[in-house]
């Protein structure tokens, strides 16, 4: 029996005989290859290819709702292939260094998402608590039929959706570096992309329409949740380009210290998507989501100091965000949708240093600053991004101790933390996760100059209890789900290089 305390055992089910009867969890199957090419042309020039492949098979059923009830069960059942050809001419001149070439990408997959629901208990679940309530989370038929004017409520209710997707990319581009003087150097590169994009979708209830969507419509609509195209997979086709390219200006003024600046414009292409389900619950048609672009703009230093005892490291940036491309979870589908956010700015601050405080010993530390808003103009005005804490930090010792020619010992302890993050765009107080650090330790030998090793190892060695996720799905209907991190674990590692 579970709790609604997300640091507690869950009660996680499935029922109703779902995908044949699956246990929940994942199993997924990956195959991919890739194959690296170099042929020296002439002096200076150098032909270089890379060719991969992959193809992915999962399934995941999982419990949908944060209660014990038999409100939702889910599946992903995804599968996919990749495959990408890039072949690009490098020059490697006095005082001159470019690269020019062609990237070709094709990718195809599939998502089928079915989603299984008890009617009766769904619809009691909507009454909130009280009697009345409590009647239709019994699951009762001779307790709920007087509620219902002759709507018999279904035990297993199933609706899925299937959306596709096939892309054909092309990336042509080009990048040169100049050393105006021993000390400065220019680079450039820009690059052209096109995408050729289909879109397949189709939607529909598979063991006949809910009556629950039914009583609740007036009989006008047949699915809860899916934007119903009674099966018929529906399709769209586009074009889209774009243009991205990058600036970068090096100056080393000494030997061990360098400092820079860039510009750069990224690019995430364009989505087809589906719009939305009309008043019947029917599927509605595909819409476009713009291409979302940053601007960048980074400065930063590096430089070895005490004799090559100390490095440090430092940068600052400002990210400017049109068309930032976000998901939500749909209120009316349940399950998540690309939305634009329109415009967003992130700046902030990277530090690192490095030390070798004795022989045997080194440290680490680490600070990053990084205030990622959205913009006034944005449906989430104002709200922090999603999984991106304003304040981050690290500190790390590395000892490695000589007790024989052959043998060392080495101690590893490690001390992480973060500020607060939301695990939603809407900043919903409910899924958010306050500052925590965590503490993680690894011991042991290494032999012959570290090609063997033996370690234990603990992680989050004060058993911190925090968040990785929350809301999800079953935030929807009223009942989020909550996945904690990892407990604290204790293990042993062998391992070699030969």
């Amino acid at each position: 029996q579970g709790t609604v305390d997300p640091f507690e055992h869950a009660s996680l089910n499935t029922f109703g005989g779902f995908e044949g009867g699956a246990n929940l969890g994942l199993e997924r199957e990956v195959f991919g290859v890739t194959l690296l090419g170099t042929i020296d042309m002439w002096p200076q020039w150098t032909l270089s290819t890379i060719t991969s492949g992959r193809s992915f098979n999962s399934l995941e059923v999982f419990d949908a709702d944060g209660s014990a009830f038999n409100l939702l069960v889910a599946a992903e059942d995804a599968k996919g292939e990749e495959y990408s050809q890039e072949v690009r001419v490098n020059y490697d001149g006095e005082g001159i260094k470019a690269f020019a070439g062609i990237n070709v990408a094709y990718e195809d997959g599939t998502q089928r998402a079915p989603l299984g629901t008890d009617e009766r208990q769904f619809a009691g679940w909507g009454q909130g608590t009280g009697p009345i309530a409590g009647v239709f989370l019994s699951g009762n038929p001779a307790d709920v039929a007087p509620f219902l004017g002759g709507f018999p409520f279904k035990p297993f209710h199933v609706e899925e959706f299937i959306n596709g997707g096939e892309t054909i990319a092309i990336d042509f581009f080009g990048d040169v570096s100049v050393n105006v003087t021993p000390e400065f150097t220019l680079t450039a590169g820009l690059r052209y992309s096109i995408e050729d994009k289909t879109t397949t979708y189709a939607g529909r209830a598979v063991n006949g329409p809910s009556n629950l969507a039914l009583f609740l419509s007036g009989g006008l609509v047949q699915t809860l949740a899916v934007a119903n195209s009674g099966g018929v997979t529906q399709s769209a086709s586009d074009t889209f380009d774009g243009v991205t390219w990058r600036l970068i200006a090096e100056y080393q003024p000494a030997k061990d210290t360098n400092v820079y600046a860039s510009y750069a414009r990224g690019r995430r292409p364009d989505v087809i998507d589906v719009a939305d389900v009309n008043s019947v619950g029917t599927f509605a048609g595909f819409a476009v989501l713009p291409e979302e672009t940053v601007d960048s703009f980074e400065v930063g230093a590096k430089s070895v100091l005490a004799n090559g005892r100390l490095n440090l490291e430092g940068s600052a940036y400002y990210y400017s965000y049109d068309n930032f491309q976000t998901t939500i979870n749909d209120p009316i589908t349940l399950f998540p949708v690309f939305v634009n956010a329109g415009q967003a700015t992130s700046y902030g601050v990277e530090l690192q240093a490095r030390a070798r405080i004795t022989d045997w010993l080194n440290g680490f530390g680490t600070y990053a600053w990084n205030r990622g808003r959205f913009n006034d103009d944005s449906v989430f005005s104002g709200n922090q991004f999603r999984l991106s804490p304003d304040h981050a930090a690290s500190l790390g010792l590395d000892a490695l101790v000589p007790v024989s020619d052959s043998v060392e010992m080495f101690l590893r302890p490690t001390w992480t933390w973060k500020s607060k993050v939301f695990f939603e765009e809407d900043n919903d107080p409910r899924f958010q996760q306050g500052g925590f650090s965590l503490l993680n330790l690894r011991a042991g030998a290494q032999f012959q100059d570290g090609r063997l090793s033996a370690s234990v190892y603990a992680t989050n060695i004060l058993d911190e209890e925090y968040l990785i996720d929350a809301g999800n799905t079953g935030a929807t209907v009223g009942s989020p789900t909550f996945i904690r991190g990892n407990l604290r674990f204790v293990g042993v590692e062998l391992s070699g290089r030969f």
